[in-house]
């Protein structure tokens, strides 16, 4: 190699300031912003500081958003690689309209650099009307918890299905009985049952922009913000608990509400029906969630 090749190489390889790429991001020009995004996700940790210093201090409300969108990425980004750690196997009790009807666990493994993650829900409605999913999840551990392999099962009174999805090259490839059907899907897709554990990992967010999978009740999926909303205390063991609550809002069904304390545990889930009843999600351990109050 001569010394002007070598020379060269070392520039090229050499890691580009996040100050220079924060300010990449206020081009008008899209290839260049996007181009530094991927660079500043690149240098991770070591640009937080820079972006969120330039959002504060800048008036262009459009960068603004734009560089705190950044640095909320690689903060997601840095939290999930401890996720399956942090969160381990969890068990919820399902209140509708005050009434203990189910229960809702998630358990999360880290496996050859991936997550799996496994859930389970079901809910007594009453002797007779039971409602069961059971999903099983392969997941980058980024900051959308992009699923990259889906199994599901689901039981209701509606309907059965038994279905598996793969996300490959930006489509979702969905096989339900002997049909596929392949779907164009944005790199920022989750699940919505993969948003418990999702929230668990964000910042004070302003807003992060997510597409949402919908597998409770089954359908494509649909633009989402979730975003920080206040600081909150709830009652939780007998104890009045602080937390940060966010809300999703997606613009077709009511606002939800996911309440995580101080040591990133999601404690609640406050959400409406589409028959307008409220239903609560609250952490709880598997002998008190399985305890249900079963009417009729």
């Amino acid at each position: 190699m001569t010394p002007t090749i070598g020379l060269l190489s070392l520039i090229l390889l050499a890691p580009q300031d996040p100050a220079g790429l924060v300010e990449k991001l206020k081009s008008k020009d899209a290839d260049e912003i996007d181009n530094a995004t991927v660079d500043l996700l690149k240098a991770g940790g070591t640009a937080i500081r820079p972006l969120r210093d330039a959002a504060a201090a800048s008036q262009d409300a459009d960068f603004r958003k734009r560089a705190n969108g950044v640095a909320d990425r690689i903060e997601i980004r840095l939290a999930a690689a401890g996720l399956a750690k942090n969160w381990g196997d969890r068990w919820y009790s399902v209140y509708i309209s005050a009434v203990h009807v189910g229960w809702f666990q998630v358990k999360i493994e880290e496996k050859e650099g991936k997550l799996a993650v496994f859930e389970h829900l079901k809910l007594q409605l009453n002797k007779d009307v039971v409602f069961e999913i059971k999903a099983t999840l392969t997941c980058e551990p980024n900051e959308y918890l992009t699923p990259t392999g889906i199994s599901l099962d689901l039981a209701s009174p509606e309907n059965s299905a038994v279905a598996t999805a793969q996300l490959k090259d930006g489509r979702l490839v969905v096989k339900t009985g002997g049909e596929v059907k392949a779907h164009k899907v944005r790199p920022n897709m989750t699940v919505d049952l993969l948003v418990f554990p999702l929230v668990t990992l964000l910042p004070k967010t302003e807003g992060f922009d997510v597409e949402i999978l919908a597998l409770i009740k089954p359908k494509l999926p649909v633009s989402a913000v979730i975003k920080f909303d206040k600081e909150q205390s709830v009652d939780h063991g007998g104890k009045k608990v602080k937390t940060k609550r966010f809300v999703v809002a997606d613009g077709e069904s009511s606002d939800k509400y996911y309440y995580v304390d101080g040591e990133g545990q999601l404690l609640r889930v406050e959400m409406t029906s589409d028959d307008n009843r409220e239903v609560e999600i609250v952490l709880s351990d598997e002998k008190k969630a399985k305890d249900i109050d079963t009417k009729d």
